[in-house]
């Protein structure tokens, strides 16, 4: 028996030996903790992989931290959950904090490889914009926001494990800090329907939740990493009410 790791290494091997040769392929392009294709965190193995594979082949390993990086996942970035370095990060979302901006970051070796005039941005040097930026950063920082969202994601998902125990149909509970996701399965297949009546019943009561997943069956839990505790309570007590009633 393989593990999930050692299995998607395979893979990318026999896709190289059959199907597109390692030398025509730039970069990767990965998630580290996927978003809007369910909020799945893969094994401590994955990441440690896709590096290998790309240090063998010359291949960029490009990590899309628009999700999840600063701090959503417990530290300013997923792929620290690992110590792998990507060869480049992307960045936006909570890196400005609703202003404009987004970035690419990466090392003088990559960077070095830009000449003037090849790369341009809508909102490139936008001066209030990247005042945000270090405003956001320095308080994050300053306020040890990373270590709150890894404070609070282990309460919400001690809660959310207890819900399994009386609603059989939330099949998975997983996540990263506050990057957490709610699976609902019914009968072997995804209960897509079951969470729209959750998300409905839970926005009569005044919480607004969003689906994920290619089958829109996970349920998102992303709140402000600086949400007041008893605020967070209360959305969670409506939550699991909104689960409890229509899952029943």
């Amino acid at each position: 028996m393989t593990t999930s790791a050692s299995w998607s290494s395979a893979e990318l091997e026999l896709l190289f030996a059959t199907t597109t040769a390692p030398e025509t392929v730039a970069a990767i392009i990965v998630e580290p903790v996927q978003g809007e294709g369910g909020y799945v965190v893969p094994p401590p193995t994955f990441m440690p992989m896709l590096r290998r594979i790309c240090d063998e082949h010359g291949i960029l390993l490009v990590a899309d931290e628009v999700q999840s990086g600063f701090a959503r996942t417990g530290k300013m970035f997923a792929v620290n959950h690992t110590r792998v370095e990507p060869d480049i990060i992307c960045v936006a979302k909570a890196l400005g904090n609703g202003m404009p901006i987004a970035a690419i970051v990466a090392g003088h070796r990559v960077m070095s490889a830009f000449h003037a005039g090849e790369h341009g941005t809508t909102y490139g040097d936008n001066a209030v914009a990247c005042a945000a930026v270090v405003a956001v950063i320095d308080t994050m920082t300053r306020e040890h926001i990373p270590e709150r969202a890894e404070r609070l994601g282990r309460h919400v998902m001690e809660r959310a494990r207890g819900w399994q125990r009386d609603i059989p149909a939330l099949a998975d509970v997983r996540g990263l800090g506050m990057m957490i996701g709610l699976e609902f399965m019914k009968g072997g297949a995804p209960a897509t329907t079951l969470v729209d009546r959750i998300s409905t019943n839970a926005l009569a009561r005044g919480v607004l939740l969003l689906s994920c997943g290619i089958d829109a069956n996970v349920i998102r839990l992303i709140p402000p990493l600086t949400i007041p505790e008893p605020e967070l309570d209360a959305g969670l007590d409506i939550l699991e009410a909104a689960m409890r009633e229509e899952a029943a």
